[in-house]
Parts: C-alpha cells; structure tokens; sequence
C-alpha cells in the first residue's frame, strides 16, 4: 500500500522489479510488467483522487504456471478513488490519454473494473518458460 503520490510509480516499479528478479523473470518480459504496472499507478495518482487529497494505491502481485508449464505474473492495482473516462478532447488532442492501450499491449489480459468503491486494474504477464 503506497500514497497515491508521485513517489509511488518508483516505490511500486522498484519492489516488483526486486520481486521480480528474486523469482529470475527474464528481463525483457519483467520490463513489460514493470511499465504496464507503472502506468496502472500513475493512472491512480492522475485520475484517482482529487489533488489535494490523494488516497492511497493498493498493489498485489503473484506468479503462477499454467497447464503448458509457463510462468506468468498477474498484478493489481487497485484505488479507492472515483473512475473518471479518458477526456476525447485530451487524446483527441494528442496530449495522453494512451496508458490503458498502452498497458493492454504491454500484457497478455488487462481487466478494468471501475466501480463506487475504486477501480481494480488486473494485468497478466506474457508466458515466460519455468526455469
């Protein structure tokens, strides 16, 4: 759990990254994690709480193999915010408005669950093979 401030994106990317490592990801597929999940924290602290009130963001990571004996990671990243949609006006405009493509492209599966409550974001890694 983390303050939804911009130290968070570096205190999140630098605790999965050791995780990371102490399970022997392959570097390239963990820099794929890394920024999606990244981006998933910096979506929180932009568009979560209000400024002058950040909340807190909430991370949870495991890894798991599948039935073709490969790796993968799934992560979460979860606010207690409230879900504001991509402004067309932005993106049309070219200025941001591409993290959630952006993550979709980095992960094999991202899920997007906006609610009262907060959004949960869930993105599972690409297959690795079992050392």
């Amino acid at each position: 759990m983390l303050s939804a401030l911009p130290a968070a994106q570096r205190d999140a990317r630098h605790a999965l990254q050791d995780w990371l490592r102490a399970l022997r990801w392959p570097d390239e597929a963990a820099d794929d994690v890394l920024l999606a999940v990244t981006e998933a924290v910096a979506n929180v602290i932009d568009h979560a709480y209000p400024p002058a009130r950040p909340g807190l963001v909430h991370m949870h990571a495991w890894v798991w193999a599948d039935a073709a004996g490969e790796r993968r990671v799934t992560v979460s990243v979860i606010d207690r915010g409230r879900w504001r949609p991509p402004s067309p006006s932005r993106a049309e405009a070219g200025h941001r408005g591409r993290g959630l493509a952006m993550m979709g492209a980095l992960t094999a599966r991202l899920h997007l669950q906006p609610s009262d409550a907060g959004t949960t974001v869930i993105m599972v890694s690409h297959p690795v093979a079992v050392n």
